[in-house]
């Protein structure tokens, strides 16, 4: 997480210059590898949203944590959740099945989710709540005025069980 509290310049991704920054974030009481449990409280003990994406079967990105959406106005960390091939689903010593998997931190969501390609995606950033890509001019204001509109709009998936969709 070190590399999302740098100034993200160039060269800056290196473990030298990694290693002299003072890691901001709180990780009291986590246990690792981390569940969705884990990143909840990450999230309150440190306020920020951390958006969770997964493939699917069918190798699609899809959101299946969306974290949580007042802190979401705050600062946002991505990643993507990678299961390894193989593991086993058996119940845990948490008392629910769990797969192995890990977490990878997304440096650019937009380039992740091809949302950005095309001369028309220059100076826009990515809606953490409706996933529209917006420019950078009108962020701020989007992103309250979608705030507010979330409230009751977000739900679990209730074909599949898993992910989050937006209702329209």
């Amino acid at each position: 997480m070190k590399y999302h509290q740098s100034e993200q310049i160039k060269n800056c991704d290196r473990l030298t210059v990694l290693s002299k920054l003072e890691d901001k974030y709180k990780y009291n009481d986590m246990e690792f590898p981390a569940s969705f449990d884990d990143i909840k409280m990450f999230e309150e003990n440190n306020q920020v949203g951390v958006i969770v994406y997964v493939l699917d079967e069918n190798n699609n990105i899809i959101k299946e944590y969306p974290g949580h959406k007042e802190y979401l106005l705050n600062e946002r960390i991505y990643l993507l959740r990678v299961e390894e091939d193989g593991t086993d689903k058996s119940e845990t010593c948490r008392g629910e099945a769990e797969t192995k998997s890990h977490f990878i931190y997304i440096k650019h969501i937009q380039k992740l989710l091809n949302k950005n390609t095309h001369k028309s995606g220059v100076n826009k950033l990515m809606c953490p709540y409706c996933d529209k890509m917006i420019d950078c001019c009108d962020y701020d204001q989007h992103i309250r005025e979608c705030y507010n509109k979330s409230n009751n709009r977000r739900s679990l998936n209730k074909t599949t069980g898993k992910g989050f969709f937006y209702e329209v």
